[in-house]
């Protein structure tokens, strides 16, 4: 594919920006189409190099061009934004995102098929009313406060108390606060019914996917983690080892070095894919909990694990079993593994 031509595409909902290089790396065209001329364009080209940012449409745009021959390319768009020059036009952001393709060590975007892109509209919709929840819950919460009447914490505190609250009539509680909270509870009610239907078609759509079988079989990954991780990586192919992978989803330490010393430090909390990230790690602490109620024998990697928690404590330990499982699930992805647990 060296000698194909690249085309470097701004992509938008309408008005697309592409620039064109021939053989020889020369610009033969910087200009503005729209979404039915982009579109003949991928059909009607004899296979090239399409190099996108990553953004919304960008997985669509990428799954076209590779049923028709093409060689595709993401690149997230931090790593285009240090090669912009001048003003910020889509001109010259085709420009940065051609430039950042010619990088040697470019670390380009998982490509998804339609399916992972299904099973990841369908985790992040799940996400959405699951964060409604705890919105509602603590509303609901925040607002018996004020009248002195205090839930213990948890969803089952809230499901038992709250209609009894709102029923008893000695209890101080307006009747306007009332029919208000009454509200949020409703609302709180059809948002659980949802993340309930959520996670069955989820689960169901998992039990179809043998990698994801695979992955629910490793300590602290459950059906969230192996679908983002699904998801996030596609078919693991942009990341050449788990290393990669892990530093790609954030679970690797950062380095600061200079003058020839090493030094690592903790993880970034603002880099990587935040939400995988506090998944895993929240797994991998409830796999310490059932770690310290446990007594031998243990497992070589319960072993290393124990150890590891003596020497650096549980919040390390969770970090590190973390990392640990994203290179596992690397490697069952790229590599199509069994899990054999040792």
């Amino acid at each position: 594919m060296k000698n194909h031509t690249v085309i470097a595409a701004d992509i938008a909902k309408n008005v697309f920006q592409y620039v064109q290089f021939n053989k020889g790396k020369q610009v033969s065209r910087n200009r503005p189409c729209n979404r039915a001329r982009f579109e003949q364009l991928i059909l009607s080209s004899k296979p090239m190099k399409l190099v996108m940012e990553t953004c919304t449409g960008a997985q669509h745009w990428a799954r076209l061009a590779k049923s028709h021959g093409h060689q595709v390319v993401l690149i997230p768009p931090k790593v285009v934004w240090a090669y912009r020059q001048g003003q910020k036009t889509d001109a010259n952001d085709a420009m940065a995102i051609y430039e950042a393709s010619q990088r040697k060590q470019l670390k380009a975007s998982p490509l998804k098929s339609a399916e992972q892109q299904g099973l990841s509209t369908l985790e992040s919709v799940r996400y959405h009313y699951q964060k409604r929840k705890n919105k509602l819950s603590n509303a609901i919460r925040g607002h018996l406060a004020e009248f002195g009447i205090i839930l213990p914490k948890g969803y089952k505190s809230l499901r038992a108390m709250l209609p009894l609250i709102l029923e008893d009539a000695e209890n101080g509680l307006p009747m306007s606060a009332r029919l208000a909270i009454h509200t949020y509870w409703e609302d709180w009610q059809a948002a659980n019914q949802t993340v309930l239907k959520l996670e069955k078609a989820k689960l169901e759509e998992l039990n179809q996917i043998q990698v994801a079988k695979e992955l629910m079989k490793v300590q602290g990954i459950g059906p969230v983690c192996a679908s983002e991780l699904i998801c996030t990586m596609g078919d693991a192919s942009v990341f050449k080892r788990g290393k990669d992978a892990a530093a790609f989803i954030g679970t690797s330490p950062k380095q600061h070095s200079s003058g020839g010393k090493v030094v690592m430090v903790g993880i970034s909390k603002t880099t990587g894919h935040k939400r995988l990230r506090a998944a895993l790690i929240q797994g991998a602490r409830s796999v310490i909990l059932r770690l310290k109620a446990k007594t031998e024998p243990y497992s070589d990697k319960e072993r290393w694990l124990f150890n590891l928690m003596q020497r650096q404590g549980e919040n390390r330990a969770a970090v590190a079993l973390a990392n640990k499982n994203v290179r596992i699930a690397w490697a069952l992805i790229a590599h199509q593994r069994t899990y054999v647990c040792n």
